[in-house]
């Protein structure tokens, strides 16, 4: 996602479009948001560890990639199951 850059050379601009190029390679919004955890998590540690080049973590700020609401029913069985633990609480 962001190729050969150290860490000092990469900003914000890179990452909002690494983050956009895996949602444009058709990636679900949950998997783009989980890499942009771990990129975030890496540039905590690696500022926590005083890694050479590392100011700033150019992933701070970047709103997560947007999920759609999902609307789920109930199966019957499902349905039925949920009544009787209900009742039994």
């Amino acid at each position: 996602m962001l190729g050969r850059l150290r860490l000092d050379e990469i900003t914000h601009e890179h990452v909002s479009a690494g983050l956009l190029r895996l949602q444009e390679n058709g990636l679900a919004a949950e998997t783009c948001k989980r890499a942009m955890v771990v990129l975030q998590h890496a540039f905590n540690l690696a500022k926590k560890w005083k890694v050479a080049g590392t100011v700033d973590n150019p992933v701070k700020g970047i709103a997560p990639v947007h999920q759609p609401i999902r609307q789920r029913f109930l199966s019957p069985e499902e349905a039925r199951r949920f009544i009787v633990a209900v009742a039994q609480e």
